[in-house]
């Protein structure tokens, strides 16, 4: 079963969890009929986002475990660990015995508490397969991405004067002169590092890193696709313009302008003055209607109206624009113009990502934000069961505290444990409020808790 549990703030979220994970300890009637023991702690799971509220959750646990064993009716989780599960209660001595013999197991067993950051547990996984993801078996995780993102990038500049990089060399030319002509400056050292660290270590480009790579790693290639999205921009504006230029000459020949229409100066006529200097702005649904009829143009009583040949000539430009518009024309336009507003930038960072991997595999390290999709890739390529039975995990239940702060990929790596879990009948828990999330600049995506979960 997967319990939801939707916690604002300060309506006692740890005290929840301690609860239920205590009640999973004490209560057979939680587990499934194909059960052969109890569950034991270790069996148990439950990751948070940092490393207070781990520590908090580890002394609550112990902390009532105590309490229990000592004087079970001084417990906040007393009437929750007396049912045996066969209809009758447990008693005081008995809760005391197994409270005891749980808390002295934990103490003796405290490496197998299996209480931590969801970091930390994907650390654990990602170091059992170290040989495989070819990392050195006592590499060292940073948290300092911007100490590595420093001294890749330096590395990458000293290496523009290869021969061998004149075609990078060569991109990296058009990306500082992209950023003069928007009047950015000549920062180029201090420009690639704020791309790379705004880029490099989030999720969403992480996610498609390999692709970008294989995408951007011939730059001849990279720069023919340049010229043809160029073309693309440049064909649109020039027939946007040509249609803008046609119907102001229409207008004009009739004695009007576009302010001579419905709403004057600030009527629907007045793309065309907008065309006209190749603004690439797509027909509205009423720009659709006036170009099957004329009777929305002009107000109700209009001093002067187009000329019939006018007004024809008006109707069959606008019915070019909807036709472009129809035919995806201006959906290509944009798609366009936004790639090669970003594409320097991508072919760049690709290079620099290629530098971060080579120092940290000099410098036997890995960056923190790394493990998550390292982890993903290991999960697409095996079977999960084998990944993380591998690591000597063999946890049946899954508690996740702080699932708004939970990003796309972190919960694909978890969800088909859960998916295993579930199957086997086994209590699994999760618990957030969308309205904490806080970070949404590692990724997060409240949007999971919110509908995602019902996928």
């Amino acid at each position: 079963m997967l319990n939801i549990y939707r916690a604002s703030a300060g309506a006692g979220k740890t005290h929840h969890l301690t609860g239920e994970y205590i009640k999973l300890l004490f209560r057979k009637d939680l587990l499934p009929e194909s059960a052969d023991h109890e569950t034991q702690f270790d069996e148990i799971l439950a990751v948070t986002f940092t490393n207070k509220s781990t520590a908090e959750m580890k002394g609550r646990i112990v902390k009532e475990l105590h309490q229990l064993s000592v004087d079970p009716s001084a417990s906040d989780y007393y009437n929750d660990v007396r049912e045996d599960g066969k209809g009758g209660m447990l008693s005081d001595i008995q809760i005391q015995d197994k409270a005891k013999a749980f808390l002295t197991n934990i103490l003796n067993n405290y490496s197998d508490f299996a209480i931590s950051t969801i970091d930390s547990f994907f650390q654990k996984i990602v170091r059992s397969f170290a040989r495989e993801l070819n990392l050195q078996c006592n590499y060292e995780v940073e948290l300092n991405s911007n100490r590595i993102l420093d001294a890749a990038i330096s590395n990458f500049l000293t290496k523009l004067d290869e021969p061998k990089h004149k075609l990078l060399f060569n991109w990296m030319l058009k990306f500082s002169e992209k950023k003069i002509e928007e009047g950015s400056g000549w920062r180029l050292e201090k420009d690639l590092a704020q791309l790379a660290k705004s880029v490099l270590t989030s999720e969403e480009y992480r996610s498609r890193s390999e692709q970008i790579k294989q995408f951007t790693d011939d730059k001849t290639k990279l720069t023919d696709y340049s010229k043809k999205l160029q073309e693309i921009v440049s064909s649109t504006k020039k027939k946007i313009k040509e249609i803008g230029e046609q119907g102001l000459n229409a207008i004009s020949m009739g004695g009007m302008t576009t302010s001579d229409f419905k709403n004057g100066g600030r009527g629907k006529m007045r793309i065309f003055d907008a065309w006209s200097r190749g603004e690439v702005k797509e027909p509205d649904e009423t720009l659709e209607r006036w170009a099957e009829s004329e009777d929305e143009w002009y107000v109700k009583k209009p001093t002067q109206k187009l000329h019939p040949d006018q007004t024809q000539i008006v109707k069959d430009l606008l019915t070019q624009a909807v036709d472009m518009k129809n035919s995806s024309c201006f959906i290509n336009y944009f798609t366009a113009k936004t790639i090669l507003e970003n594409i320097y930038q991508l072919g760049i960072l690709a290079d620099i990502d290629r530098e971060v991997n080579e120092y940290c595999n000099e410098e036997g390290t890995m960056l923190l934000s790394s493990t998550t999709e390292m982890l993903n890739k290991l999960i697409g390529q095996d079977e999960v069961p084998f990944i993380y039975e591998k690591t000597g995990t063999h946890i049946h239940h899954y508690m996740i505290d702080e699932f708004q702060d939970t990003s796309k990929m972190q919960w694909s790596n978890f969800k088909p444990l859960l998916e295993n879990s579930l199957a086997d009948g086994r209590q699994n828990l999760i618990v957030g409020d969308v309205k904490q999330s806080i970070y949404r600049w590692r990724g997060s995506d409240w949007g999971l808790l919110h509908s995602g979960l019902k996928k």
